[in-house]
C-alpha cells in the first residue's frame, strides 16, 4: 500500500466522520455561542472593514434599509459565512492533523521495517564472520591435537622399532 493511497484513504474516512460528527457540534452547540458570545468580537474585530468598506453605502446610500430590513439578511449571510470560514479553517486544520499522525504512523511502520530488514543483514553477516572465526579457531585447535597426537604415536612407534632392532642386532 502506497503513502499517498493510504493518505487518501484515512483523509476521506476521517473527513466524513469528521464533518459529520463535528458538524452537528459546531453547528448545533457552536452557533448559539458564535452568535451570542462571538457577535461582540465579530463586531468589534471586523468593524474596521465594516466601517471602512460599507459605511459610506450604509450610511447614505442604504442606511434605513440595511438597519431595518437587511438586518436578518446581514445576520443570515454573515452567520453563512462564519460557519464556511470556520468549517474550512477546521478542515484545514484535520486536515494537517491527520496528515501528521498518518506520516507519524507510516514512518514508524517503514523504520520498524527498515531496523527488522537491517538487523537481520546485520545479524547474518554477523552469523557468518563468527563462524568463519569459529571454524577457524576449531579447525587450528584440531589440527594441533591432531599434529601432537600424531607425532606421539609416530615417535613412540619409531622408539620402539629402533629400539627392539638395536636390541635384536646386538644379540
Amino acid at each position: 500500500m502506497s503513502t499517498g493511497s493510504a493518505l487518501y484513504d484515512v483523509t476521506v474516512a476521517t473527513l466524513y466522520d469528521v464533518t459529520v460528527a463535528a458538524l452537528y457540534d459546531v453547528t448545533v452547540a457552536a452557533l448559539y455561542d458564535v452568535t451570542v458570545a462571538a457577535l461582540y468580537d465579530v463586531t468589534v474585530a471586523t468593524l474596521y472593514d465594516v466601517t471602512v468598506a460599507a459605511l459610506y453605502d450604509v450610511t447614505v446610500a442604504a442606511l434605513y434599509d440595511v438597519t431595518v430590513a437587511a438586518l436578518y439578511d446581514v445576520t443570515v449571510a454573515a452567520l453563512y459565512d462564519v460557519t464556511v470560514a470556520a468549517l474550512y479553517d477546521v478542515t484545514v486544520a484535520a486536515l494537517y492533523d491527520v496528515t501528521v499522525a498518518a506520516l507519524y504512523d507510516v514512518t514508524v511502520a517503514a523504520l520498524y521495517d527498515v531496523t527488522v530488514a537491517t538487523l537481520y543483514d546485520v545479524t547474518v553477516a554477523a552469523l557468518y564472520d563468527v563462524t568463519v572465526a569459529a571454524l577457524y579457531d576449531v579447525t587450528v585447535a584440531a589440527l594441533y591435537d591432531v599434529t601432537v597426537a600424531a607425532l606421539y604415536d609416530v615417535t613412540v612407534a619409531a622408539l620402539y622399532d629402533v629400539t627392539v632392532q638395536h636390541y635384536m642386532t646386538s644379540l
